[in-house]
């Protein structure tokens, strides 16, 4: 539905230009620049067949007041207001509409109309759409071209706007069984869907929460279940972890894409690895390829450096109760195992080989 910005012609239906009447005082006490609002108890366009002034059309207008004012349309007053809503008046369907009209000169003691407009409150649509020019309410139903909101179905317009805090959404991706706000144009259709709610979208950019489940596409963070980027960014202290390694039961921060994919997750807190990329304590474990210290079972790169006073030592050879210092790499594997107390150095324990094997 396109808004009818014209004149009415002169014969029905025929509307284009503005009309500029000379300026005078009416008789019935409205001058030049008035204008009557009211509710449309009769309408006619100039050449209509029911015109009862010749080539000019009339309008009566029901006033607050009780009052009833007739005022004649020129072919060259300007209409402004929807098809549907025009179509409602010559039909005498819309019998409840509300108008203003003002006037800008008169003819034999009737009042000109300069312009006919919907009264501001009144219904800018087809005649059944909410009065204003925003709505308020929840959705129930969303097509490729409709919103149900309310007790209203209404059109969305070519371009209509779908957002969600700071969020740029597609109308396909508006939910239902939530509150939103519309904003109608003089046709009544759509033209912005404002969300109060969504159970599926953050408001906003950032969302924190308690990650409940991870996978090498996805996250759950708090309520959400968002999909991670391709490459997304995700952190803990100095560390740059895999999407494999993103730790369920832990705290963390996503921020969350135009394309409500998260592109960063920040870990709060993260049990399988310590706060800094260097730990010293004592072994608890030593399995094949880890090493248990602190608290932590942490993976041992496979090149991983690991010496007692210079000389080399495999994986296997280091036994629980010792003292060990650990620096982990950008992922959190262990590269380097510096023996600081434990061994009582033998050629049975010291090793010159590259293998690492494990218990």
């Amino acid at each position: 539905m396109a808004k009818n910005r014209a004149l009415v012609g002169a014969t029905v239906g025929m509307l284009a230009g503005v009309l500029m009447l000379a300026p005078s005082v009416l008789a019935d006490g409205h001058g030049d620049g008035g204008a009557v609002t009211g509710t449309v108890t009769s309408f006619t366009l100039p050449g209509s067949s029911a015109s009862s002034t010749g080539s000019d059309g009339s309008i009566a207008i029901s006033e607050a007041n009780g009052s009833t004012e007739t005022i004649s349309i020129a072919p060259t007053t300007t209409i402004d207001m929807s098809a549907g809503v025009l179509a409602g008046l010559l039909s005498g369907a819309a019998s409840t509409q509300q108008v203003t009209v003002a006037v800008s000169g008169s003819a034999a003691g009737t009042p000109v109309a300069r312009e006919i407009r919907v009264a501001e409150g009144g219904d800018q649509g087809s005649g059944t759409g909410p009065r204003g020019e925003s709505y308020r309410g929840d959705i129930s139903a969303v097509t490729t071209t409709s919103i149900t909101i309310g007790q209203y179905t209404l059109t969305f317009a070519p371009n209509v706007r779908v957002s969600y805090g700071d969020r740029r959404l597609t109308a396909a991706e508006i939910p239902t069984g939530v509150a939103a706000k519309v904003s109608l144009d003089k046709s009544g259709d759509v033209t912005r869907v404002q969300l109060l709610a969504d159970p599926s979208v953050p408001k906003d950019e950032a969302v924190s929460g308690t990650i409940t489940a991870a996978s090498s596409t996805s996250v759950t963070i708090g309520q959400y279940t968002l999909a991670l980027s391709p490459n997304a960014v995700i952190k803990y202290h100095d560390f740059s972890l895999s999407a494999a390694q993103i730790p369920t039961g832990v705290e963390a921060k996503a921020k969350i894409g135009k394309d409500l994919t998260v592109g960063k997750i920040i870990l709060v807190t993260d049990p399988n690895l310590p706060p800094s990329k260097e730990l010293h304590g004592a072994v608890t474990a030593v399995g094949t390829g880890t090493i248990s210290l602190d608290g932590y079972t942490l993976s041992v790169d496979p090149s991983a450096a690991i010496a007692y006073q210079g000389t080399a030592y495999t994986l296997a050879s280091i036994q629980s109760g010792w003292d060990v210092a650990v620096r982990l790499n950008d992922g959190g594997a262990v590269t380097d195992i510096t023996i600081a107390q434990g061994p009582q150095q033998s050629s049975s324990q010291a090793s010159t080989g590259s293998s690492q094997g494990g218990d």
